[in-house]
């Protein structure tokens, strides 16, 4: 069994810096670990080797690949077409971009194939090269998603909203689950995020919410059952 966890740590230099969320990874990772002694856990990182001190049982998966490849793409389509992407009009740059991303969402395994197959031309492209490899090989073999404790769902986090519902969109349209643990869901206003959250949400297998104060209230108002939530922190230990 493979789990990928997203996390709400830090990017670059700050990404280990907040212990409440290091602790919230560490206790994600030890809770499935117990549950599935043999499973693979694979941790959206910046930093293998601190993800080695902190989480001795998890492996590292490229998060500034996943950034890539579910957010700005620029990247990755220049890697794809090499130098002669930025030269390209706009509306072929926009087609090209549209075919990359159906057969992101569509024929994952097809889109490995074709970058296997493209040559590293001496553009420096080896260690991004290797690093997309891995990182498709376990989008296209992952059995279970996990977003562990956060307080991102807010509106002052609005890059980490898309990022995770971006993830959890790919996971989704592949079958595969996807679990919440530890949230904490508003204040949350932004109507792009709530949108694509309305669409989303309803299809996350299970959210637990760090407390059910507007957290609850906002989740119905995305048409999430009352059966997908559970209520694990301050609100239940209160009760």
């Amino acid at each position: 069994m493979r789990i990928v966890v997203d996390t709400a740590l830090n990017s670059g230099s700050a990404e280990y810096q907040n212990m409440g969320d290091v602790s919230m990874l560490q206790v994600a990772v030890v809770r499935l670990k117990r549950l599935w002694p043999s499973a693979s856990i694979e941790v959206l990182t910046e930093s293998p080797e601190n993800l080695s001190k902190y989480c001795p049982d998890a492996k590292p998966l490229s998060r500034g690949v996943r950034d890539l490849w579910i957010g700005d793409r620029e990247g990755l389509h220049s890697f794809m077409f090499t130098r002669f992407y930025k030269n390209l009009p706009e509306s072929i740059s926009s087609r090209l971009s549209g075919c990359i991303r159906i057969l992101e969402l569509r024929w994952p395994k097809f889109l490995s194939l074709l970058i296997r197959c493209r040559p590293v031309l001496g553009d420096g492209g080896r260690d991004f090269k290797d690093r997309l490899i891995a990182f498709l090989e376990t989008m296209n073999n992952a059995d279970l998603f996990v977003v562990c404790g956060a307080g991102g769902f807010t509106d002052d986090c609005r890059m980490w909203n898309w990022s995770t519902l971006n993830t959890s969109e790919v996971f989704i349209l592949r079958k595969i689950p996807v679990i919440m643990f530890g949230q904490g869901i508003g204040p949350l206003s932004d109507p792009e995020v709530l949108s694509k959250a309305k669409t989303l949400f309803p299809k996350v297998k299970l959210i637990t919410l760090r407390g059910g104060r507007g957290g609850l209230a906002i989740l119905d108002s995305l048409g999430v059952d009352t059966s997908q939530v559970l209520t694990t922190g301050d609100e239940a230990i209160e009760l």
